[in-house]
């Protein structure tokens, strides 16, 4: 699981930095900037839940921050653009190309 979670969390930095780059060099963003999005609040919810099941009791204890995360996670599929206005942006994109 641990090797699962760092590959989805290097996943998301490596997109992070191309959508930084895009935008420092003034070339329009939005496809990649939504897809980032939309796979790092996924991957956030994924990487949580992992977490948890690995830690076993210990995950859904308040002593413990990743059951904050995964709570506080939530905001990020609703919040500031959700996944379904996330995957029509995508798809907008994907249909002007063809």
């Amino acid at each position: 699981m641990l090797a699962e979670m760092e590959k989805q969390i290097e996943m998301g930095r490596c997109m992070l930095y191309n959508v930084a780059k895009l935008c420092d060099e003034g070339r329009p963003y939005s496809r990649e900037a939504a897809i980032l999005k939309l796979y790092t609040s996924e991957m956030a919810d994924d990487v949580c839940r992992m977490a948890i099941q690995a830690m076993g009791a210990n995950g859904i204890s308040e002593e413990y921050e990743v059951e904050r995360f995964y709570r506080d996670n939530k905001l990020f599929t609703i919040g500031e653009g959700t996944s379904e206005i996330c995957k029509m942006v995508i798809g907008r994109h994907v249909l002007r190309r063809y």
